[in-house]
């Protein structure tokens, strides 16, 4: 899902496995372990994405880096 954000292109959720996938406009994309759909929905919904990004996600939640350059968003 495109994200309108000075900080995030995209985002994806995996409900089952609980992964958030954060593709950032410069530093590549990042799957979050571990993150509940109600924060998810939080980040998309927000006028402020990167604001919660930062606040509550990064830093939080186990995190490995999965790609350098960002996704293809239909």
């Amino acid at each position: 899902m495109r994200v309108d954000d000075w900080l995030i292109r995209a985002v994806r959720y995996d409900r089952e496995r609980k992964i958030l996938e954060v593709n950032l406009h410069a530093a590549g994309t990042y799957q979050h372990f571990g993150v509940s759909l109600e924060l998810a929905l939080k980040l998309v919904r927000s006028p402020a994405a990167g604001k919660v990004y930062q606040d509550t996600i990064s830093g939080n939640f186990p995190f490995k880096r999965v790609r350098s350059s960002a996704f293809s968003v239909s």
